[in-house]
């Protein structure tokens, strides 16, 4: 199964595990990231969807790959998923931003006041230092 591990810095991690408790011993043998010493876990649940990740080589275009220079990302579900559960603040601001840049004409001025929307700033301060008084 695969689980969502909530940090009490805003990270969070995924992690393949039988359960809550083998997730837990998965992450503290796993030291990069995963330190018992500064890394405070509020919070594990499973995946509410399939999960689905592509990697690619960051130099595909060039004539020698280097195969330590990966970069990868989320399905959209996945990142949803992850946002609704993890990060609701950010996931509604942007939702609330999106649904009024839907009202009227399509511009690009509408669209930059999305990407600086002041609200959408703070969701990201608040679900950053959510957790930060967990101990």
């Amino acid at each position: 199964m695969i689980y969502v591990v909530r940090y009490s810095d805003g990270s969070c991690a995924i992690v393949e595990g039988e359960n809550e408790i083998n997730v837990r011993d998965i992450l503290a043998d796993c030291e990069e990231f995963f330190n018992p010493e500064t890394d405070k876990i509020v919070e594990v649940r499973p995946l509410s969807c399939p999960f689905v990740s592509r990697w690619y080589f960051d130099d595909k275009d060039k004539d020698v790959l280097r195969p330590d220079k990966l970069s990868g990302s989320l399905a959209e579900h996945v990142t949803d998923d992850v946002f609704r559960h993890e990060y609701p603040a950010i996931f509604n601001a942007h939702e609330q931003a999106y649904q009024e840049s839907l009202k009227g004409k399509p511009t690009l001025e509408k669209f930059d006041r999305w990407l600086d929307n002041k609200d959408v700033r703070a969701a990201v301060g608040y679900e950053i230092n959510r957790f930060r008084e967990v101990t």
